[in-house]
């Protein structure tokens, strides 16, 4: 027998859950038990992560292009498809966004400093 509030295990015959303290319901499968724990998964968009990570590492080493488009390519299109079906990311995406447009502004104008452009 299992709590149906907490979903810890009980002997039989308890009239009240001694982990928790609530009235016991005889609950005999313990899928149903832990279903009534609230527990939530949360899937975040794989580009977002990646276009985040990207942007970040475009960031930091500061000398390469390539990343920081790669970066706000993959964080585009993870907000198109998070706007598209509503799923999680949707901050990820954004800071990706930003962070590789910044990256991106820092490195051309360091490539610019370096060959004497402007």
């Amino acid at each position: 027998m299992y709590c149906k509030n907490c979903g810890n295990k009980l002997n039989d015959g308890d009239k009240f859950c001694v982990y928790c303290g609530s009235k016991t319901e005889v609950i005999e499968n313990t899928q149903t038990a832990q279903s009534n724990t609230n527990t939530q998964i949360v899937n975040f968009n794989g580009l977002a992560i990646a276009g985040f990570i990207l942007s970040i590492i475009s960031f930091l080493l500061d000398a390469f292009c390539i990343i920081s488009i790669t970066g706000t390519t993959l964080s585009s299109v993870a907000l198109y498809q998070i706007i598209k079906k509503q799923s999680a990311g949707r901050g990820l995406a954004i800071a990706g966004l930003i962070l590789g447009v910044v990256s991106f502004v820092m490195n051309v104008r360091y490539l610019m400093i370096i060959f004497r452009i402007l």
